[in-house]
């Protein structure tokens, strides 16, 4: 979901009234000046320091965002508990728990972090806290009724999407006619029409949030965009041609057949 306008739930808090150590405070406004350039590797290291002075809650926030920012779900949500534990108000701490939840697929212990933000948020960031609960309901939901081990079935019905803008390749390999590999095909170019009214793949890349949107637009009985879907096929086919075309499987050696045990007969 997009964020509301007025309130950046991803940026680093600059107000810590729990402590008036001043170095604290220069750490952390170091570790806030590293977040925004984009080093949250440093940030991270800057506030563990400053956490050495002051176990602040805005401290233990700002750092939880740094671990949002590289995956790092579970420092995250020690980070974020620790927080709401010296501040159970912290909203940006109980928003950011609620992130680190979903990402481990806790969507039950998510959507109630991201309710109870909603209470002493009041009112602020209200779209993007109802979206995150929302979507964590959405989840619950598909998982109650086997809506994920349906959606391959339901999807079959696709088979026959839009050909066109798809680079054509020969039958077979010793057909002589033009063959067209799927690195020189700039997907990119496709135009999103006006009309689409499907998921959409941001900057972000693939999220949970759009596959559930994806999934919901296939429960429509709709088709996903010929874009998107490129942009589907690309990234799995970039990922399989990084693995080795051969893999080395060193087996256990075979067992005795002399062995009353050797092949499990008595």
């Amino acid at each position: 979901g997009s964020p509301d306008p007025g309130f950046d739930w991803s940026a680093v808090s600059e107000d810590d009234t729990t402590t008036n150590k001043e170095e604290a405070h220069r750490l952390r406004r170091a570790g806030n000046q590293m977040f925004r350039e984009g080093n949250v590797r440093e940030a991270i290291r800057i506030f563990g320091l400053a956490l050495t002075i002051s176990e602040s809650p805005v401290i233990l926030a700002n750092r939880a965002a740094c671990f949002l920012r590289q995956g790092r779900y579970a420092q995250a949500l020690e980070d974020a508990t620790r927080a709401i534990d010296l501040d159970p108000t912290n909203v940006k701490a109980l928003y950011r728990r609620g992130v680190a939840h979903m990402r481990m697929e806790r969507y039950e212990e998510a959507m109630q972090d991201f309710s109870q933000a909603r209470v002493y948020a009041k009112g602020t960031g209200e779209r993007e806290l109802s979206t995150r609960i929302g979507e964590c309901q959405t989840v619950l939901d598909m998982m109650q009724n086997n809506v994920f081990d349906n959606t391959i079935n339901q999807a079959q019905g696709f088979e026959d999407i839009e050909m066109q803008d798809t680079p054509k390749h020969s039958p077979s390999p010793g057909n002589d006619a033009p063959r067209t590999d799927w690195r020189s095909f700039d997907w990119r170019t496709l135009e999103v029409e006006p009309e689409y009214d499907g998921p959409t793949i941001g900057r972000d890349g693939i999220t949970l949030e759009f596959v559930i949107q994806m999934i919901q637009h296939f429960k429509a009985q709709k088709r996903l965009h010929r874009k998107f879907l490129w942009f589907i096929l690309t990234e799995i086919l970039m990922m399989l041609n990084a693995l080795p075309a051969l893999v080395n499987i060193r087996l256990a050696p075979p067992p005795d057949p002399s062995s009353a045990r050797g092949w499990g007969f008595w």
